[in-house]
Protein backbone atom coordinates (compact mmCIF):
# COMPACT_ATOMS: atom_id res chain seq x y z
CA UNK A 1 0.00 0.00 0.00
CA UNK A 2 1.96 3.33 -0.44
CA UNK A 3 1.61 6.18 1.69
CA UNK A 4 -0.81 9.16 1.33
CA UNK A 5 0.98 12.29 1.88
CA UNK A 6 -0.92 15.67 2.43
CA UNK A 7 0.71 18.33 -0.14
CA UNK A 8 2.72 20.22 2.08
CA UNK A 9 4.48 16.92 2.72
CA UNK A 10 4.54 16.05 -0.50
CA UNK A 11 6.47 19.10 -0.70
CA UNK A 12 9.46 17.82 1.44
CA UNK A 13 12.79 15.44 0.40
CA UNK A 14 11.78 12.20 1.75
CA UNK A 15 14.68 12.30 4.09
CA UNK A 16 12.63 15.66 5.35
CA UNK A 17 9.76 13.22 5.33
CA UNK A 18 11.86 10.13 7.01
CA UNK A 19 12.84 12.79 9.75
CA UNK A 20 9.47 14.43 10.66
CA UNK A 21 8.08 11.25 11.27
CA UNK A 22 10.84 9.81 13.24
CA UNK A 23 10.36 12.97 14.96
CA UNK A 24 7.13 12.48 15.81
CA UNK A 25 6.78 8.70 16.58
CA UNK A 26 10.01 8.43 18.55
CA UNK A 27 10.30 12.10 19.74
CA UNK A 28 7.25 11.87 22.74
CA UNK A 29 8.65 9.89 25.73
CA UNK A 30 4.97 10.50 27.60
CA UNK A 31 3.71 8.40 24.69
CA UNK A 32 5.53 5.30 25.46
CA UNK A 33 6.83 2.88 23.10
CA UNK A 34 6.13 3.35 19.41
CA UNK A 35 3.25 1.01 18.28
CA UNK A 36 3.68 -1.62 15.75
CA UNK A 37 1.03 0.59 12.73
CA UNK A 38 3.78 3.30 13.82
CA UNK A 39 6.76 1.18 12.97
CA UNK A 40 4.82 -0.20 9.94
CA UNK A 41 4.26 3.48 8.80
CA UNK A 42 7.96 4.09 9.05
CA UNK A 43 8.70 1.16 7.21
CA UNK A 44 6.45 2.85 4.25
CA UNK A 45 8.44 5.96 4.02
CA UNK A 46 11.63 4.00 4.41
CA UNK A 47 10.53 2.10 1.50
CA UNK A 48 10.20 4.95 -0.98
CA UNK A 49 13.80 6.62 -0.30
CA UNK A 50 16.47 5.41 -2.47
CA UNK A 51 20.62 6.39 -3.05
CA UNK A 52 20.43 10.08 -4.75
CA UNK A 53 17.99 10.82 -2.32
CA UNK A 54 20.53 10.89 0.87
CA UNK A 55 23.35 12.76 -1.68
CA UNK A 56 24.64 9.54 -2.90
CA UNK A 57 25.55 8.40 -6.33
CA UNK A 58 24.64 4.64 -6.54
CA UNK A 59 25.94 4.45 -11.32
CA UNK A 60 22.17 3.00 -11.44
CA UNK A 61 20.03 6.16 -12.83
CA UNK A 62 21.26 9.55 -13.44
CA UNK A 63 20.92 11.97 -10.82
CA UNK A 64 18.33 14.84 -11.12
CA UNK A 65 20.15 17.70 -9.81
CA UNK A 66 17.59 20.38 -11.54
CA UNK A 67 15.55 19.06 -8.84
CA UNK A 68 15.38 21.36 -5.91
CA UNK A 69 15.14 18.83 -3.89
CA UNK A 70 18.35 17.59 -5.22
CA UNK A 71 21.73 17.34 -2.82
CA UNK A 72 23.74 20.81 -2.26
CA UNK A 73 24.65 22.07 -5.05
CA UNK A 74 24.14 18.81 -7.21
CA UNK A 75 26.87 17.19 -5.53
CA UNK A 76 26.81 13.11 -4.83
CA UNK A 77 29.04 10.64 -3.16
CA UNK A 78 30.24 8.40 -5.26
CA UNK A 79 29.25 4.49 -4.74
CA UNK A 80 32.23 3.82 -6.18
CA UNK A 81 34.60 5.88 -4.35
CA UNK A 82 34.19 3.76 -1.04
CA UNK A 83 37.11 1.65 -0.10
CA UNK A 84 35.95 0.74 3.09
CA UNK A 85 32.83 1.00 5.34
CA UNK A 86 31.97 4.47 5.19
CA UNK A 87 29.46 6.43 7.80
CA UNK A 88 27.26 9.40 6.24
CA UNK A 89 25.88 10.97 9.15
CA UNK A 90 22.75 12.52 8.72
CA UNK A 91 21.16 13.25 12.06
CA UNK A 92 21.02 12.31 15.79
CA UNK A 93 19.48 13.53 18.57
CA UNK A 94 18.56 11.62 22.04
CA UNK A 95 15.42 10.08 21.08
CA UNK A 96 16.80 8.83 17.34
CA UNK A 97 19.58 8.87 14.75
CA UNK A 98 19.70 8.26 11.36
CA UNK A 99 22.47 7.85 9.02
CA UNK A 100 23.75 5.83 5.77
CA UNK A 101 26.48 2.50 6.35
CA UNK A 102 28.29 2.37 3.23
CA UNK A 103 30.11 -0.85 1.81
CA UNK A 104 32.62 -1.85 -0.57
CA UNK A 105 32.59 -5.74 -1.84
CA UNK A 106 33.42 -8.44 0.49
CA UNK A 107 33.80 -5.82 3.32
CA UNK A 108 32.32 -7.07 6.57
CA UNK A 109 30.74 -4.95 9.60
CA UNK A 110 31.11 -7.83 12.89
CA UNK A 111 28.26 -9.02 14.28
CA UNK A 112 27.11 -6.62 17.16
CA UNK A 113 23.82 -6.29 19.46
CA UNK A 114 21.65 -3.35 19.78
CA UNK A 115 20.02 -3.16 23.10
CA UNK A 116 17.10 -1.97 24.21
CA UNK A 117 16.74 -0.32 20.53
CA UNK A 118 14.30 -0.64 17.49
CA UNK A 119 16.66 -0.44 14.09
CA UNK A 120 14.74 0.63 11.17
CA UNK A 121 16.96 -0.62 7.97
CA UNK A 122 16.61 0.15 4.04
CA UNK A 123 18.77 -1.10 1.76
CA UNK A 124 19.34 1.08 -0.68
CA UNK A 125 21.56 -0.48 -3.50
CA UNK A 126 23.63 -3.57 -4.05
CA UNK A 127 23.19 -6.78 -2.05
CA UNK A 128 24.28 -7.80 1.52
CA UNK A 129 24.43 -11.09 3.21
CA UNK A 130 23.15 -10.97 6.80
CA UNK A 131 23.89 -13.08 9.57
CA UNK A 132 21.39 -12.36 12.75
CA UNK A 133 20.30 -13.61 16.19
CA UNK A 134 18.04 -13.06 19.08
CA UNK A 135 18.54 -14.06 22.77
CA UNK A 136 17.17 -17.30 22.89
CA UNK A 137 16.37 -16.66 26.54
CA UNK A 138 16.91 -13.27 27.60
CA UNK A 139 19.66 -10.98 27.26
CA UNK A 140 22.87 -11.16 29.48
CA UNK A 141 23.10 -8.74 31.99
CA UNK A 142 24.77 -5.38 31.29
CA UNK A 143 27.01 -5.89 34.30
CA UNK A 144 28.18 -9.04 33.06
CA UNK A 145 32.29 -8.86 32.50
CA UNK A 146 31.61 -10.69 29.12
CA UNK A 147 28.24 -10.89 27.91
CA UNK A 148 27.79 -14.91 26.15
CA UNK A 149 24.64 -16.92 26.05
CA UNK A 150 22.35 -19.31 23.81
CA UNK A 151 21.02 -17.33 20.85
CA UNK A 152 18.70 -18.23 18.31
CA UNK A 153 19.70 -17.87 14.35
CA UNK A 154 17.31 -15.58 12.59
CA UNK A 155 18.76 -15.30 9.35
CA UNK A 156 21.28 -17.86 7.96
CA UNK A 157 23.88 -15.77 5.69
CA UNK A 158 20.80 -14.24 4.13
CA UNK A 159 21.33 -12.63 0.81
CA UNK A 160 19.31 -9.30 0.33
CA UNK A 161 18.98 -7.60 -2.80
CA UNK A 162 17.98 -3.91 -3.49
CA UNK A 163 14.96 -2.96 -4.12
CA UNK A 164 13.95 -4.58 -1.40
CA UNK A 165 11.30 -3.69 1.86
CA UNK A 166 12.49 -1.96 5.01
CA UNK A 167 13.40 -4.49 8.00
CA UNK A 168 13.07 -3.60 11.52
CA UNK A 169 14.32 -5.07 14.71
CA UNK A 170 13.34 -5.18 18.05
CA UNK A 171 15.37 -5.20 21.35
CA UNK A 172 14.02 -8.73 21.58
CA UNK A 173 12.93 -9.81 18.13
CA UNK A 174 13.70 -9.53 14.49
CA UNK A 175 17.61 -10.41 15.38
CA UNK A 176 19.05 -7.97 17.53
CA UNK A 177 22.31 -9.32 16.87
CA UNK A 178 23.62 -9.06 12.92
CA UNK A 179 26.42 -8.60 10.92
CA UNK A 180 26.45 -7.47 7.52
CA UNK A 181 29.11 -8.61 4.04
CA UNK A 182 28.90 -6.64 1.19
CA UNK A 183 27.92 -9.25 -1.70
CA UNK A 184 28.36 -6.19 -4.06
CA UNK A 185 29.22 -2.66 -3.05
CA UNK A 186 26.01 -1.43 -1.39
CA UNK A 187 24.41 1.01 1.56
CA UNK A 188 22.11 0.73 3.90
CA UNK A 189 19.90 3.56 5.59
CA UNK A 190 19.58 2.91 9.16
CA UNK A 191 17.45 4.69 11.78
CA UNK A 192 18.49 3.57 15.27
CA UNK A 193 15.89 4.43 18.44
CA UNK A 194 17.19 5.14 21.19
CA UNK A 195 21.07 5.37 19.56
CA UNK A 196 23.65 4.25 20.85
CA UNK A 197 24.95 5.62 24.49
CA UNK A 198 27.72 4.37 26.71
CA UNK A 199 26.10 7.12 29.13
CA UNK A 200 22.83 5.78 29.16
CA UNK A 201 24.28 1.62 29.10
CA UNK A 202 23.33 1.02 25.37
CA UNK A 203 26.76 0.57 24.39
CA UNK A 204 27.60 -1.30 20.78
CA UNK A 205 28.81 -4.90 22.02
CA UNK A 206 30.46 -7.23 19.34
CA UNK A 207 30.35 -11.00 19.43
CA UNK A 208 32.13 -14.35 18.09
CA UNK A 209 29.11 -16.82 17.04
CA UNK A 210 29.66 -20.26 17.52
CA UNK A 211 27.36 -22.79 15.75
CA UNK A 212 26.09 -26.00 18.29
CA UNK A 213 25.62 -29.29 15.31
CA UNK A 214 23.58 -30.79 18.30
CA UNK A 215 21.31 -27.85 18.26
CA UNK A 216 20.21 -26.77 15.13
CA UNK A 217 18.97 -23.46 14.49
CA UNK A 218 21.09 -22.25 17.66
CA UNK A 219 24.17 -20.77 18.48
CA UNK A 220 26.53 -19.64 21.17
CA UNK A 221 27.43 -15.64 21.08
CA UNK A 222 30.10 -14.87 23.26
CA UNK A 223 31.58 -11.07 23.52
CA UNK A 224 34.64 -10.46 21.56
CA UNK A 225 37.22 -7.20 21.24
CA UNK A 226 36.69 -5.39 18.04
CA UNK A 227 39.30 -6.93 15.30
CA UNK A 228 42.15 -3.99 15.61
CA UNK A 229 42.14 -4.32 11.78
CA UNK A 230 38.22 -2.87 11.66
CA UNK A 231 37.45 0.87 11.29
CA UNK A 232 34.48 2.86 10.12
CA UNK A 233 35.07 6.26 7.79
CA UNK A 234 33.14 8.70 7.59
CA UNK A 235 31.95 10.86 5.00
CA UNK A 236 30.06 14.05 4.94
CA UNK A 237 26.35 14.27 4.35
CA UNK A 238 25.41 16.03 1.15
CA UNK A 239 21.78 15.32 0.87
CA UNK A 240 19.33 18.18 0.86
CA UNK A 241 19.20 20.22 4.02
CA UNK A 242 17.49 18.63 7.00
CA UNK A 243 15.50 21.57 9.16
CA UNK A 244 15.65 19.74 12.75
CA UNK A 245 14.40 20.75 15.93
CA UNK A 246 10.66 21.28 16.84
CA UNK A 247 9.18 22.36 13.99
CA UNK A 248 10.02 18.98 12.19
CA UNK A 249 7.28 17.25 13.29
CA UNK A 250 4.92 19.86 13.80
CA UNK A 251 4.03 19.29 9.91
CA UNK A 252 2.76 15.55 11.20
CA UNK A 253 1.37 16.95 14.51
CA UNK A 254 -1.16 18.81 12.27
CA UNK A 255 -3.36 14.82 13.08
CA UNK A 256 -1.86 13.59 16.17
CA UNK A 257 -1.17 15.43 18.94
CA UNK A 258 -4.01 17.61 19.32
CA UNK A 259 -6.13 16.30 21.70
CA UNK A 260 -8.93 15.16 19.85
CA UNK A 261 -8.99 11.41 19.28
CA UNK A 262 -11.59 8.84 17.24
CA UNK A 263 -12.24 6.05 18.76
CA UNK A 264 -13.48 3.28 16.45
CA UNK A 265 -14.92 -0.65 17.76
CA UNK A 266 -14.94 -4.05 15.33
CA UNK A 267 -12.30 -2.25 13.10
CA UNK A 268 -11.76 -5.49 11.24
CA UNK A 269 -14.57 -4.91 9.38
CA UNK A 270 -15.16 -3.90 6.31
CA UNK A 271 -17.34 -0.78 7.49
CA UNK A 272 -14.32 -0.35 10.69
CA UNK A 273 -11.62 -0.65 8.27
CA UNK A 274 -13.25 2.41 5.82
CA UNK A 275 -14.12 4.62 8.95
CA UNK A 276 -10.69 4.34 10.40
CA UNK A 277 -9.08 5.16 6.86
CA UNK A 278 -11.46 7.83 6.58
CA UNK A 279 -10.34 9.64 9.46
CA UNK A 280 -6.91 8.94 9.70
CA UNK A 281 -6.50 10.52 6.51
CA UNK A 282 -9.19 13.68 6.15
CA UNK A 283 -9.13 14.33 9.15
CA UNK A 284 -6.28 16.50 9.84
CA UNK A 285 -6.84 17.36 13.71
CA UNK A 286 -7.34 13.93 14.79
CA UNK A 287 -6.11 10.92 16.44
CA UNK A 288 -7.57 7.70 15.42
CA UNK A 289 -7.38 4.28 17.63
CA UNK A 290 -8.92 1.03 17.50
CA UNK A 291 -9.67 -1.44 20.06
CA UNK A 292 -9.44 -5.49 18.87
CA UNK A 293 -10.43 -8.47 21.25
CA UNK A 294 -7.22 -10.70 19.29
CA UNK A 295 -4.12 -11.24 20.77
CA UNK A 296 -2.68 -9.15 17.60
CA UNK A 297 -4.42 -6.29 15.59
CA UNK A 298 -6.44 -7.72 12.33
CA UNK A 299 -3.74 -7.42 9.40
CA UNK A 300 -5.68 -4.71 7.48
CA UNK A 301 -6.03 -2.70 9.80
CA UNK A 302 -2.59 -2.29 10.34
CA UNK A 303 -1.95 -1.64 6.43
CA UNK A 304 -3.96 1.40 6.97
CA UNK A 305 -2.77 5.04 7.64
CA UNK A 306 0.04 5.43 10.19
CA UNK A 307 -1.88 7.72 12.42
CA UNK A 308 -4.17 4.50 14.04
CA UNK A 309 -3.29 3.20 17.04
CA UNK A 310 -4.24 -0.20 18.31
CA UNK A 311 -5.03 -1.04 21.83
CA UNK A 312 -6.08 -5.27 23.40
CA UNK A 313 -9.05 -4.69 25.03
CA UNK A 314 -11.05 -7.72 26.95
CA UNK A 315 -14.84 -6.25 27.27
CA UNK A 316 -15.55 -9.02 29.64
CA UNK A 317 -12.61 -8.01 32.45
CA UNK A 318 -12.13 -4.92 31.49
CA UNK A 319 -8.40 -5.77 30.43
CA UNK A 320 -6.72 -3.22 28.36
CA UNK A 321 -8.58 0.20 29.78
CA UNK A 322 -5.79 0.99 31.87
CA UNK A 323 -3.14 1.66 28.87
CA UNK A 324 -5.67 3.75 27.11
CA UNK A 325 -6.52 6.00 30.46
CA UNK A 326 -2.23 5.93 30.99
CA UNK A 327 -2.32 7.27 26.71
CA UNK A 328 -4.94 8.70 25.44
CA UNK A 329 -7.84 9.89 28.58
CA UNK A 330 -5.76 13.16 29.64
CA UNK A 331 -7.35 16.38 30.62
CA UNK A 332 -8.49 18.68 27.79
CA UNK A 333 -8.87 15.59 25.66
CA UNK A 334 -12.04 15.16 23.48
CA UNK A 335 -12.97 11.88 22.65
CA UNK A 336 -15.14 11.35 19.50
CA UNK A 337 -16.86 7.66 20.11
CA UNK A 338 -19.24 5.44 17.91
CA UNK A 339 -21.98 4.26 19.73
CA UNK A 340 -20.96 1.30 20.65
CA UNK A 341 -17.61 2.75 22.13
CA UNK A 342 -19.35 5.09 25.08
CA UNK A 343 -18.02 3.23 28.19
CA UNK A 344 -15.02 4.96 27.17
CA UNK A 345 -16.34 7.85 29.20
CA UNK A 346 -16.39 5.68 32.28
CA UNK A 347 -12.98 5.32 32.17
CA UNK A 348 -11.59 8.38 33.10
CA UNK A 349 -13.89 11.96 34.01
CA UNK A 350 -10.79 14.61 32.92
CA UNK A 351 -11.66 13.69 29.45
CA UNK A 352 -14.31 14.94 27.55
CA UNK A 353 -16.38 12.19 25.37
CA UNK A 354 -18.39 13.17 22.27
CA UNK A 355 -20.31 10.23 21.06
CA UNK A 356 -21.49 10.22 17.23
CA UNK A 357 -25.08 9.11 16.63
CA UNK A 358 -24.98 6.48 13.44
CA UNK A 359 -26.75 8.20 10.31
CA UNK A 360 -29.82 6.83 9.11
CA UNK A 361 -29.81 3.96 6.61
CA UNK A 362 -31.95 5.86 3.92
CA UNK A 363 -28.72 8.35 4.04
Amino acid sequence: MAVAFPPHIMALSKVQRLYDACDVVFASPAAGAPTLGEIRWLQKILDGVEAADVGIDDGEKPSSSDDELSPKGGRFLSARAFTRITYVHIHQCEDFSMGVFCFPAGATLPLHDHPEMVVLSKLLYGSVRVRSYDWAVAAPPRSAARKCGLARVVAADEVRRAPCEASVLFPRSGGNLHAFTAVTPCAILDVLTPPYSEERGRPSTYFTDVPIPSLPGFAFLEETDLPEDFSVAGAPYLGPELTVGSRGGERWRGRRGSGCWWWGAGGSGYLGQHHLATFALAASCLDVAFIHHSQAPPQPVLDAPPSIRAFRVDLRSGDGFEAISARVLRPGNEILCSRSFRLLSAVSHSSRTLPIQPRSSAN
